[in-house]
């Protein structure tokens, strides 16, 4: 790059200060990595009044990655050759092996200069110094000027100072490439997933992005609606709860029916020093492939009822028969056995239907204490029979829930059954509960075998069976689970569970309060 006649270097020490201070302002005034670079090297060449100079960038193996070369008229692969050469016979050399400035008063006389035939204008003497950058060596700078002795000992001290400046400069502008060649690789990615994704930040959840899909899903405007709270762009959007819960636990996934229609599953996530990022994925087309199967079950179930109930009162006459031989005997005990599994799922399968249907929607004030109580009297044999130790933690101001109560009791009782079934004997079960200004939660935590992260995703799902074979052994059907969130997601209200191999497993149903029954409770106070 060439500058025009020699110059000089500024006079006295406050020139000096100064026109490092210009210079360092003009390297802030871009960050772009292409200019930041031409900047460095026309602004060095004026400032030390060389005819023309070289800059070089290199990566951590000393490898030439970028160049502004003196020589720009010569055709492409010869600058590459170029650079090569004196990378490996000349002053760029020597500087990067030495890890130092140099001053070549005559390449006449200095052999670490390497002549080129047939140069157009030549180089009589030269100045080289090294950008380095938090211990390493990123780049080296080259001036040259066509009369000998050009550059002294305040030059190269000069040289190294700017040098020491463009390297900050252009150390910023590299991140600062890095950062938007990041950024936009993954705009271009959300731009293509068809799942809708927002992110969100603060208190109020004001909009820092989203894709087009998920502008097009929710009818916003992206210039329009960045920047802005989701509570003024959504009002009443089911999305804000899950923005709320997310806030406070880290992780929040819900199926959700927006105002425009369909059905998606959400997943937000707090991730620190970005937001909660929101990904929402159709699932439209398998609710309604569920609601069918759903109604087939429920059809199917119904219609079995009374050929097992037929089944069963034979087999049970049989049972009463006198004269059985005991071969007899064990077949008709197999049959009454596989009936009552079979009604057992099939009452299952109905008691799904009806709470997906809404049938049992009927609600009154009910106790917590009460249900619990009734729980725990339920299942006392049966843990006692297996030396299980049902242990209750509930205070005694848990105010009343409105809630169907046989349905709640049936929800806490699939879970109470669970553990003991899954608790080695001797083991424990612990039912706490406790209360909150707008919901009352209730665990069941047991000493068993705990559930692995991979499991625990499916863990709710209907006909899902977790662990290995030695866990296939115990009896089940696999709807016990999906009926307790069904009551609960029927209540408007959330069960989730926490575990670990070997340290056993803590599920919890939370339910909302009543506010007027919450306040009345919390009035009276206990007698």
């Amino acid at each position: 790059m060439n500058a025009g006649s020699r110059s000089g270097p500024p006079q006295g020490a406050t020139a000096t200060l100064k026109l490092l201070f210009d210079i360092t302002r003009e390297f802030s005034s871009t960050l772009e990595l292409p200019a930041v670079l031409g900047k460095v090297l026309s602004l060095t060449v004026q400032s030390l009044g060389a005819s023309q100079g070289s800059l070089f960038m290199l990566d951590g193996r000393g490898e030439v990655v970028r160049y502004f070369l003196a020589r720009q008229h010569l055709p492409a692969e010869e600058r590459k050759r170029v650079v090569s050469v004196v990378m490996e016979k000349g002053l760029a050399g020597w500087v990067f092996r030495h890890r130092k400035g140099a001053i070549v008063e005559d390449t006449r006389t200095d052999d670490r200069w390497h002549i080129f035939d047939n140069d157009e204008k030549p180089v009589r003497s030269v100045l080289a110094a090294p950008l380095t950058r938090r211990g390493m060596m990123t780049g080296l700078v080259t001036l040259e000027h066509q009369q000998p002795g050009a550059f002294n000992r305040l030059d190269l001290q000069l040289l190294t100072a700017i040098a020491h400046q463009a390297a900050i400069a252009i150390e910023n502008a590299h991140l600062f490439t890095q950062v938007s060649d990041e950024r936009d690789t993954v705009a271009s990615i959300l731009n293509t997933v068809n799942d809708a994704i927002l992110v969100s930040d603060g208190r109020e959840h004001r909009l820092a992005m989203l894709n087009p899909a998920a502008a097009t899903l929710l009818d916003l405007r992206p210039d329009d609606a960045v920047g802005k709270p989701l509570g003024d762009l959504l009002p009443d959007s089911p999305l804000l709860k899950l923005l709320d819960q997310a806030a406070e636990e880290q992780a929040q996934d819900a199926v959700i029916e927006l105002a425009g229609g369909g059905h998606h599953h959400v997943r937000v996530h707090d991730i620190p020093r970005v937001g909660r990022v929101t990904v929402l994925h159709d699932i439209t087309h398998f609710t309604e492939l569920d609601a069918l199967k759903s109604e087939f079950v429920a059809a199917v179930s119904h219609d079995l009822k009374n050929p097992l109930g037929t089944i069963l009162g034979y087999a049970w006459m049989l049972d009463d028969e006198a004269g059985l031989t005991e071969l007899q005997r064990r077949y008709v005990t197999s049959i009454l056995q596989s009936v009552q599994r079979m009604q057992k799922l099939v009452g299952n399968l109905l008691d799904l239907a009806k709470i997906e249907a809404g049938v049992d929607a009927d609600r009154e004030p009910c106790s917590v204490q009460t249900i619990i109580a009734n729980v725990v009297n339920q299942f006392a044999a049966r843990a006692g029979e297996r030396e299980i130790k049902l242990e209750v933690a509930v205070p005694d101001e848990l105010p009343a829930i409105v809630a169907n109560e046989l349905r709640i009791t049936q929800a806490i009782g699939n879970l109470v059954s669970n553990a003991i079934k899954y608790t080695p004997e001797g083991g424990r079960v612990v039912i706490p509960a406790k209360h909150t200004a707008e919901s009352i939660i209730v665990g069941v935590i047991d000493s068993g075998p705990g559930i692995s992260s991979v499991d625990q995703s499916r863990l709710f799902q209907k006909f899902s069976r977790v662990g290995g074979q030695e866990m296939a052994e115990i009896a089940g059907t696999g709807l016990g689970l999906a009926i307790v969130r069904s009551v609960v997601e029927s209540h408007n209200g959330r069960v989730w569970v926490e575990s670990q191999l070997g340290k056993g497993s803590a599920f919890f149903i939370q339910l909302p309060l009543d506010a007027a029954l919450a306040n009345e409770t919390s009035e009276s106070g206990p007698s």
